[in-house]
């Protein structure tokens, strides 16, 4: 069983990463937040990966960290959750915010993620309340955050038609901006309000720094963007 791969990034999109491990090609499944949090076409990177043996497929699905990986198990034992949902659950959500979710019983949090209705809500939010307990006795830290940790990712660091306030010359920001718009929407949110929240915080950022080209490039500025946009989204 395949645990863990490290190699080059040779092909990225919104979804899944295809890691090159010495010459063979590892497509792999992961969360919005793992796929920030990686390097673009290139660059290394080590995955940890929980490996999916059905009938039809083999499918392999990624983590930046263990800590995702186990919480991504975890969130996929309540009855009706598959991959999908548990990859947008970990996508949408910090670790921090789902304990928190959970713990606290705030299924409006978890009611936020694309696919998760007021039903899944609530049957996460019952299920996975002991295995939650369970999981975090062993780790004081993430306790702690889960305990003070359910706040709203910050607004200053986040979030008009997008492109509204872009030169024609903008390449960069532009590819960013239809990056951020592809992993939103692939995530389940409408293009319209996927858009209108882009523009939220492009504007927002621009009104506060005029150089806001310089503050919106590579992965970083990406993941700002997407950060942001999600707290617009979520209405936090």
């Amino acid at each position: 069983m395949i645990e863990r791969l490290s190699g080059t990034i040779v092909q990225k999109d919104s979804s899944r990463v295809v890691i090159d491990v010495n010459g063979v090609g590892y497509g792999v499944e992961m969360p919005l937040s793992s796929l920030c949090s990686i390097g673009g076409h290139g660059q290394s990177v080590t995955a940890w990966i929980e490996t999916h043996v059905r009938e039809d497929a083999i499918k392999l699905f990624g983590f930046s960290t263990v800590e995702e990986k186990e919480l991504f198990n975890i969130v996929c034992s309540v009855s009706g959750v598959g991959p999908r949902i548990g990859l947008a659950i970990l996508g949408t959500l910090q670790p921090a915010q789902i304990f928190a979710a959970v713990l606290e019983g705030r299924k409006e949090m978890l009611e936020s993620v694309p696919g998760v209705g007021k039903r899944l809500a609530e049957r996460l939010a019952v299920e996975l309340k002991p295995k939650i307990e369970k999981h975090l006795k062993s780790r004081p830290a993430a306790l702690a955050a889960a305990r003070g940790g359910a706040t709203a990712m910050s607004r200053s660091q986040a979030p008009m038609d997008i492109f509204a306030a872009m030169e024609p010359s903008a390449d960069t920001g532009g590819q960013l901006l239809a990056d951020a718009q592809s992993a939103l929407e692939n995530l389940g949110f409408k293009d319209k309000d996927v858009t209108q929240a882009l523009g939220k915080v492009w504007k927002n950022q621009n009104d506060k720094d005029q150089s806001v080209m310089t503050t919106f490039t590579g992965k970083d500025g990406l993941t700002a963007l997407i950060r942001g946009a999600l707290a617009e989204l979520r209405g936090w």
